[in-house]
C-alpha cells in the first residue's frame, strides 16, 4: 500500500511538473494529454481510498498512464530534434556574449606561483596560503559561489598580493556588474605588473560595460602592446570603436581578428552589424553566412542573415533564413515579426499575419507585430480586426515613435469612417429589403464604391529597417 501511495504520488508530481513545463512551451496538446495523466492517477488515488479498485480498473489505469508518458517521450525526442526543448532551457544569450566584450580570469597554477616567488621578503607559509585561498576561489567561481570566490580572493590578496588574485577579483566584480569595483581591482593589478593582458583587457571590458567606450579602447589598446595576437581583444577594440559609430575603424579590428583567427565568430558577426550599419547590405550577408558556417546552431546568424536579405528585397532567402532561426529559436519574437514582413511583401498576406500572431502570442506588448498585423488585416479588408490591432499599438507604443502613432491614428480614422459607411449601406438595404414597394433593380444597383478597396501599406517601425540584432 505504501508503496502503491508513494508511486502514485510520484507520477502526479511527474504530471504536474509536465504540465507546467508544456504551457512555457505553448504545446497545449501536451498539456490536455498530462492533464489526462493528471486525473488518471489522482482517479486510482480516489478509488483506493474508496475500496472500489478492481484488477480491471487498475490495468485500464495503468494503461493510459503508460500512454501518456510514451506521449511525453516522444514529444521531448521531437522538441530535441526540432531545437525547442533546447531554445526553452538555453535562451538567446549567445547574441550578447558576441556583442559585449568577456572578462578574463587566469587559472594557471604557473601565473600565480612565478608571482608568489617574485616576493622575497614574505614567509613561504604566506605565499601558499594566497596560493591555497587562489584555487579555492577558483574552484567556487567555477561552481557559480560568487560570494565565496569573492571571499577567497580577497583571502589570497590578504595574505600576499598578486596581480592573478586582483584579475580573478575583478572577474567576479564584472560578473555581478560591480564595474567601478572591477576597474579598481584592474588598477592594483597593474600597479604589481603592468604587462598582465587580462588586467588590461578587464579595465576595457569593465569600461564597456559603463558605456565609457573612449576608455575602453585605450585599455584594449594597452592590451595591445602587451599582446598583439589575441584575437578576442581586437574584437573587443573593434566593438567599442563601432559603439563610437566609429564603424569603418572598427572593420579594421575585425579584419584584425579575423587574419588571426579565420573562424572568430565574434569578429564575424560584429563585422556584419558593422556592415549593415553602414548600408553595404551585400557584405552584411557575406559575414552572416560566414557566422551561420561557422556555427550552424547560431540562431541570431541566421536571424541577422534574415534581416540582410529582407533589406534586398530577397524575399524568399530571408525566410529561409528566418526559418532557420525559428527551428533553432521557436520563441524568436523579433523572427516571426520580420518573418511577417517576408512574407507581406510576397503577398502571402494570411500566412504573415500567422506569423505576427506567433510574435505576439510571444511577447504581447511587442507594439512592432502589432502594426504590422494591422497592416496586413486593412490589406485584406478586415476592418473590425485592423482597427483592434492599430488601437494596440496606439496604447503600447513609446511616445518616440511620433510618426507611426500619427499614421496609426489617422487609419483608425479612416477605417472607422469605413465602417460606418458600411454599415449606413447595411442600414439602408435592410430598409430597402423591407420596402414591399421596392424595385428589383434597385438593390441591384446600391452599392459601396469604397468596399472591397485595399489601403495602401505604410511602413512600420520593422518595415523601414528590419532590426540589425
Amino acid at each position: 500500500m505504501i508503496i502503491f501511495l508513494f508511486t502514485n504520488l510520484l507520477l502526479i508530481v511527474f504530471f504536474a511538473l509536465v504540465i507546467v513545463f508544456c504551457i512555457k512551451l505553448r504545446n497545449w496538446g501536451a498539456v490536455l494529454i498530462n492533464i489526462l495523466g493528471f486525473l488518471t492517477v489522482a482517479s486510482s488515488l480516489y478509488l483506493e481510498f474508496s475500496h472500489l479498485q478492481t484488477r480491471y480498473t487498475l490495468v485500464v489505469i495503468m494503461s493510459i498512464v503508460v500512454l501518456v508518458m510514451i506521449f511525453d517521450i516522444l514529444i521531448a525526442i521531437f522538441q530535441l530534434r526540432a531545437g525547442g526543448l533546447y531554445a526553452y532551457l538555453k535562451p538567446m544569450a549567445q547574441k550578447d556574449v558576441l556583442e559585449n566584450p568577456e572578462y578574463k580570469m587566469i587559472f594557471d597554477d604557473a601565473a600565480i606561483r612565478r608571482e608568489i616567488n617574485l616576493n622575497q621578503k614574505e614567509e613561504m607559509i604566506e605565499g601558499l596560503q594566497a596560493y591555497e585561498m587562489w584555487k579555492m576561489g577558483n574552484k567556487a567561481y567555477l561552481a557559480g559561489d560568487y560570494d565565496n570566490a569573492m571571499e577567497k580572493y580577497e583571502l589570497s590578496l590578504h595574505w600576499e598580493a598578486s596581480s592573478v588574485a586582483w584579475v580573478n577579483k575583478s572577474g567576479v566584480c564584472i560578473e555581478r556588474g560591480n564595474f567601478d569595483q572591477a576597474i579598481h581591482c584592474c588598477d592594483e593589478a597593474i600597479k604589481l605588473n603592468d604587462e598582465c593582458e587580462e588586467a588590461w583587457i578587464n579595465r576595457g571590458v569593465s569600461f564597456d560595460r559603463k558605456r565609457e567606450y573612449d576608455k575602453a579602447i585605450k585599455s584594449f589598446d594597452k592590451a595591445l602592446i602587451v599582446n598583439e595576437s589575441n584575437p578576442d581583444t581586437w574584437t573587443y577594440h573593434g566593438n567599442a570603436l563601432r559603439r563610437l559609430g566609429k564603424l569603418e575603424e572598427s572593420l579594421q579590428s575585425y579584419d584584425k581578428a579575423i587574419e588571426l583567427k579565420n573562424d572568430q565568430l565574434a569578429a564575424w558577426y560584429n563585422k556584419g552589424v558593422a556592415f549593415s550599419k553602414l548600408g553595404r547590405i551585400e557584405e552584411a550577408v557575406e559575414c552572416f553566412s560566414q557566422v551561420v558556417k561557422i556555427q550552424p546552431d547560431f540562431a541570431f546568424g541566421y536571424y541577422n542573415l534574415g534581416n540582410s536579405y529582407n533589406k534586398l528585397d530577397r524575399n524568399k532567402e530571408a525566410l529561409d533564413a528566418y526559418a532557420h532561426a525559428l527551428r533553432l529559436q521557436p520563441r524568436f519574437n523579433e523572427a516571426w515579426n520580420n518573418q511577417g514582413i517576408a512574407l507581406s511583401k510576397i503577398g502571402q498576406l494570411r500566412d504573415a499575419i500567422k506569423s505576427y500572431n506567433r510574435a505576439i502570442g510571444i511577447k504581447p506588448d511587442y507594439y512592432e507585430a502589432w502594426i504590422n498585423r494591422a497592416l496586413a488585416l486593412e490589406s485584406l479588408g478586415e476592418i473590425r480586426e485592423a482597427i483592434k490591432s492599430y488601437e494596440k499599438f496606439l496604447e503600447l507604443a513609446p511616445v518616440e515613435l511620433k510618426k507611426h502613432i500619427a499614421i496609426a491614428q489617422r487609419h483608425v480614422e479612416e477605417l472607422k469612417s469605413r465602417l460606418a459607411k458600411e454599415e449606413k449601406e447595411q442600414q439602408k438595404r435592410k430598409r430597402w429589403l423591407w420596402n414591399p414597394f421596392k424595385k428589383e433593380k434597385t438593390l441591384e444597383t446600391a452599392t459601396d464604391p469604397e468596399l472591397g478597396e485595399q489601403t495602401e501599406q505604410v511602413d512600420s517601425p520593422e518595415t523601414v529597417s528590419p532590426d540589425d540584432g
